[in-house]
């Protein structure tokens, strides 16, 4: 039993550091409790509930209460009136934004390339807000930024764009798919990557959360013995530390990253520990969770293809 013992005494050091310097925001967490956790098991959640998830971490009611209403207010949840009980989920205009980020942050496998672009101009005269919409939309799904109107995306389809962005589509000057061949005239495949993508930064990112991270994966051996509440928290840390490197990585194919790219290594510290954490986490979920109809109750088949070997 000295690996579950390992794990605590990681466990303890992380939630010190969270607590001396939280980062990720409440606001964040949230969001990830919702997307990993909330959305695939009921879908919503009594206020009352994320204050208890939250409460291992030290974050208060009065910043849960504070962050729900930032979400409301930025179209992510939609609040629902029971009595005297608030229930939340993921807005209906945000669902198709949590999905997408869920397949980006639960693959384990490098996307397969046809060796093409996806180019999305979008038109100048378009209004700012507007302008600022689609781009946000368009990151979400993994474009990266050549220009401040020109998004770029080595796997994205240009039907998925459509899709996703509904009416907005029409604001985009240019959608098209096609190669580059790096003659003088035109752009490079490298330097396209090197234009949307701060590789650098990146990987530094990546190797951080294998330093933070990959201890704690190794540690789990036996699940059984760790406390549940820390189970949660400390996979509520990790999947809102992953996801802010993935979401900010366009998923680029092996031939378009140098060689020894971390991501792998990181997508499988994240893979370990979360795999290990799942079973006493959900414990935590299924007793602090209350929706509309009761008790939480758990949908275990909601994992089975996350990070799909």
């Amino acid at each position: 039993m000295s690996k579950p013992a390992s794990f605590s005494t990681g466990a303890a050091r992380l939630l010190e550091a969270y607590a001396a310097d939280p980062t990720p925001s409440t606001r964040v967490l949230i969001v990830t409790l919702f997307g990993d956790a909330i959305v695939p098991h009921a879908g919503e959640a009594w206020l009352g509930s994320l204050s208890r998830l939250l409460e291992p971490l030290g974050i208060t009611d009065r910043l849960v209460r504070t962050s729900v209403r930032r979400l409301v207010a930025e179209g992510l949840l939609i609040n629902r009136q029971e009595g005297r009980r608030s229930f939340y989920s993921v807005h209906p205009n945000a669902r198709s934004t949590f999905w997408r980020a869920e397949q980006r942050i639960y693959r384990s496998y490098p996307p397969v390339w046809d060796g093409r672009w996806t180019l999305a101009i979008i038109d100048a005269d378009t209004e700012a807000d507007t302008r600022q919409a689609i781009r946000r939309r368009l990151g979400w799904m993994g474009f990266g930024a050549l220009t401040p109107t020109v998004l770029a995306s080595p796997t994205l389809q240009p039907e998925e764009i459509i899709e996703e962005l509904d009416s907005h589509h029409r604001s985009l000057l240019v959608l098209t798919r096609s190669t580059v061949d790096g003659t003088a005239e035109t752009i490079s495949d490298d330097q396209i990557v090197e234009r949307i993508l701060p590789l650098a930064r990146l990987k530094a990112d990546y190797e951080d959360f294998i330093f933070r991270y990959g201890d704690l994966a190794d540690s789990v051996v036996d699940a059984r013995g760790i406390d549940a509440a820390t189970a949660f928290a400390v996979r509520s840390l990790m999947v809102s530390d992953y996801r802010r490197i993935v979401l900010a990585d366009p998923g680029l194919p092996d031939e378009l990253v140098p060689a020894e790219w971390p991501e792998r290594r990181a997508a499988d510290v994240a893979a370990r520990l979360y795999r290990s954490l799942v079973g006493p986490s959900d414990q935590q979920l299924a007793a602090a969770c209350i929706t509309s109809a009761g008790s939480l109750v758990l949908q275990p088949e909601a994992y089975a293809n996350r990070f799909a070997r």
